[in-house]
């Protein structure tokens, strides 16, 4: 698809697209998570405010700038959902958005706990470095991706007193783990682009059914993780809560579905589908997490 009129300052529904607002938000909401689950957010609480502020503007500078340097990998594998393919804005001003969100995280980190103010001034060379030229190295481009799943849930631990909790470090692994999972299934559907750009992944190196059987053992991973805090006590709030488990079985059952369905079929339609499943279920078992603790 040629590009066509581009703009310099983007309508508000192409600049929600470019910086994932909806996984922006959730990435924001998961700081909150974290401070519940770690019994550190018990009431209003402004660091927690400002935490907040800080992963959204972090997710979405990333998400342009990750949008920048991959629009000829997402040109190559048709991805018309990403408004740089599509033409709606230019390349340049997606990098100034995304490297003005950037900024915006670092400034605002300052407001923060020492602690977590250098948690955050660490990571965003190595989002940006992911985005620049990481990805293209074997598994660093997955493992990078996950650490930014659990990088939300850690810091959302440090910003009201400096213990992590054996909770949040429980949840912060299972949260990496299924990132990494996530991450190793939706490159099935980038092969042509990421092979034509020196992208080594699981599915370029080996094969889409090998990259789905290492992302299938992962999930199934979750599915023995993800009820462990009914049975083993590393937190009173979920030991032994019936409520808990009746909740996280929902995406345990999910993730052996996905597993199902992955493991039957790699073409790129379906991969993309799963990812947004997957997404939601991802979703489902942090809300089974929060109930858990809170009732």
């Amino acid at each position: 698809m040629p590009e066509k009129n581009k703009s310099l300052a983007p309508g508000l529904g192409i600049f929600l697209e470019l910086v994932r607002f909806e996984n922006s938000l959730f990435a924001g909401f998961s700081v909150l998570l974290s401070g519940v689950l770690s019994g550190d957010l018990t009431g209003w609480q402004p660091e927690y405010l400002k935490g907040f502020f800080v992963i959204v503007c972090l997710a979405m500078g990333v998400f342009a700038v990750n949008d920048y340097y991959d629009r000829g990998i997402d040109r190559a594998n048709k991805r018309y959902d990403r408004p740089l393919v599509r033409g709606d804005l230019s390349g340049k001003t997606a990098f100034r958005i995304g490297l003005c969100f950037l900024l915006t995280s670092a400034l605002l980190s300052f407001t923060l706990a020492f602690r977590a103010m250098v948690f955050v001034l660490l990571s965003i060379p190595v989002f940006f470095l992911y985005s620049h030229s990481l990805k293209k190295y074997f598994l660093l481009k997955n493992i990078i991706a996950a650490y930014g799943f659990s990088f939300v849930i850690i810091f959302g631990s440090m910003l009201s007193d400096t213990e992590v909790e054996p909770l949040i470090l429980f949840f912060a692994a299972i949260t990496f783990i299924v990132g990494l999972a996530f991450e190793i299934m939706i490159d099935i559907a980038d092969v042509p682009g990421d092979r034509s750009f020196g992208v080594r992944t699981v599915a370029v190196c080996s094969s889409g059914g090998s990259a789905a059987k290492l992302s299938a053992a992962l999930y199934a991973g979750i599915v023995l993780l993800d009820p462990l805090p009914f049975f083993v006590n590393m937190d009173p709030r979920l030991y032994r809560d019936w409520l808990f488990l009746v909740l996280v079985l929902i995406p345990v059952l999910s993730y052996l579905f996905l597993c199902r369905v992955l493991l039957r079929d790699q073409s790129a339609k379906k991969v993309l589908e799963l990812r947004k499943k997957t997404l939601t279920v991802m979703q489902l078992g942090s809300l089974a997490y929060l109930t858990g603790v809170l009732l």
